[in-house]
Parts: C-alpha cells; sequence; structure tokens
C-alpha cells in the first residue's frame, strides 16, 4: 500500500502498491474518484489533476503534508476490496 498526500487539500489517498509501474497514474484516478466523493468543485479536481500530468517523486519539505502522512499512519488498516473505498473509510475514521 502506498500512501499519497495531495499537497493542496492535505487529503491522504491510499493506492495499492503493485504494480509499480502504474502507480502515479492510478493515484491520479483514484485522487479525482476520492475529490469528487468528497464532493469538491469539479472546476478544482480538473485543475488538480490537469497538474498531474506531469511529475517528480521527491521527498516532502512541506512539514504540513508530512504531519498528515503521520496522522494517516494511526489510523485503522483499510480492509475493502476497493481502494476509494479504503481512503475513505479512513478519512472517515480520523
Amino acid at each position: 500500500m502506498a500512501l499519497f498526500v495531495n499537497e493542496s487539500t492535505r487529503l491522504p489517498v491510499f493506492v495499492r502498491l503493485a504494480p509499480a509501474a502504474t502507480l502515479v497514474s492510478r493515484f491520479v484516478t483514484d485522487l479525482g474518484v476520492v475529490f469528487a466523493a468528497h464532493g469538491l468543485d469539479p472546476r478544482f479536481v480538473d485543475s488538480e489533476l490537469a497538474a498531474m500530468t506531469e511529475y517528480r517523486l521527491e521527498k516532502t519539505a512541506s512539514r504540513s503534508v508530512v504531519g498528515t502522512m503521520m496522522t494517516s499512519r494511526t489510523l485503522p488498516t483499510p480492509t475493502a476490496n476497493s481502494v476509494v473505498s479504503m481512503t475513505l473509510s479512513a478519512f472517515r475514521s480520523s
């Protein structure tokens, strides 16, 4: 399981790690679904997802993102089959 945090919203998103070659594209897809499930403005969602067409994975310098990741580590391990369901249930548990 991989944990991503959207910097704009601080929303944690769990994504299955395998297959690693498609991890980032699956994150972007899942993030769009999670955003929609939270009722975010579609214009914001489209803007965020469009900005993710190019990416670079690196260590964050954002204390807020690190704080969200640390908090998310203490959530119960999601057991649902759907990664999006896992993200939403974990988010609601916090």
